[in-house]
């Protein structure tokens, strides 16, 4: 009989190992099975031999062999899937080896990566009103933001003024 990770055509007494990375089999096999992409086979301790296929782990991409590859920051991967995902919208991000993006909130900004794979969300500057998106953009004059703030405010009183990007109105 032929033990783990290796198999025995019918009628033979010689046992071959399932010598490629994607090749399982578990003991008496007759034959080697193929472990798909989104799953990765399971090695036998102390040995180059693989035992079984299981599903990938979140956060990481498989490509049907031994090993999980963590998703890069900007990408995520739930259970099961052979490539990683990019985050997609202008307002979501993600650190590596995660299963699933975080969106922005507004008053803050994503950046790093590219629009789709961002790897980061931070406070907007003040005098800088930002949507959650990496759009962040300097309120005009006669206007402020304090840092973290979603829109600029209006100076309002005609004795008060500001310059473009002002955290507060100034007093004439």
């Amino acid at each position: 009989m032929s033990e783990a990770g290796t198999f025995s055509a019918a009628g033979s007494d010689v046992c071959t190992d399932c010598a490629d990375d994607k090749s399982y089999s578990s003991a008496g096999a007759a034959a080697c099975s193929v472990c798909p992409a989104g799953s990765q086979t399971v090695p036998i301790a102390g040995k180059t031999l693989r035992s079984a296929c299981t599903i990938c782990p979140k956060g990481s991409s498989c490509d049907g062999g031994s090993k999980a590859t963590p998703c890069v920051a900007g990408k995520y991967s739930p259970a099961g899937v052979a490539i990683c995902i990019a985050c997609g919208d202008d307002n979501k991000y993600s650190s590596a080896g995660v299963d699933k993006c975080t969106v922005c909130p507004v008053g803050s900004a994503t950046s790093g990566g590219t629009s789709t794979t961002h790897t980061a969300c931070a406070a907007c500057p003040p005098g800088s009103p930002c949507d959650g998106t990496s759009s962040v953009e300097a309120c005009a004059a006669g206007k402020y933001s304090a840092a973290g703030s979603g829109v600029c405010t209006g100076c309002g009183d005609d004795k008060k003024y500001s310059d473009k990007g002002a955290t507060t109105c100034k007093t004439c």
